[in-house]
């Protein structure tokens, strides 16, 4: 990585790999064996955010103004590996530091990606055109994640709340 500000990381559900995301790219490393193997994402601007999907051998990352996708079920040594889906999240403008993208425990496609502004976006993965709803909540966000039973979004601000989103209503 260098010297590179490192924006996020992420060990999958299983604990096998590690993904370490910095401004201009984004590095796994499986850790299952007894040599680790190694690939990089590269090609990207402004990456905030990473995360492995809950449900399959998907990484999640935020590029710019983007949500990319990418198959990383077969990580080969120094393989570049070239999104599968790229969904725009809306403007430049709207989309300003990401702080979290969370995949829901209920459903293999939803995806909730929080900015610090306020904004949430709600994405479908099998809805490539982008999210299917975005909301302002209001309040500078500084962490996401779904309840257990996916009805929920969490969400906490830099004044020390906790706001739910309640995906049912």
């Amino acid at each position: 990585l260098g010297e590179a500000l490192v924006s996020g990381l992420h060990l999958s559900k299983d604990a096998t790999r590690l993904a370490i995301a910095s401004s201009d790219q984004c590095t796994l490393i499986d850790i299952s064996g007894e040599e680790s193997i190694s690939a990089t994402i590269t090609g990207i601007s402004a990456c905030s955010a990473v995360s492995f999907h809950s449900h399959s051998s998907r990484l999640l990352l935020i590029s710019g103004r983007y949500l990319s996708v990418h198959d990383v079920s077969d990580l080969a040594e120094s393989e570049s590996l070239d999104p599968t889906l790229r969904i725009p999240l809306g403007s430049s403008t709207s989309v300003k530091e990401v702080i979290g993208i969370a995949c829901s425990p209920f459903s293999a496609t939803l995806v909730a990606v929080a900015c610090k502004s306020g904004a949430v976006f709600l994405v479908d993965l099998e809805r490539e055109k982008g999210p299917f709803k975005t909301l302002d909540m209001k309040a500078s966000l500084s962490s996401i994640a779904f309840s257990a039973d996916g009805a929920n979004v969490l969400l906490g601000t830099e004044a020390g709340q906790l706001l739910v989103l309640d995906l049912r209503g």
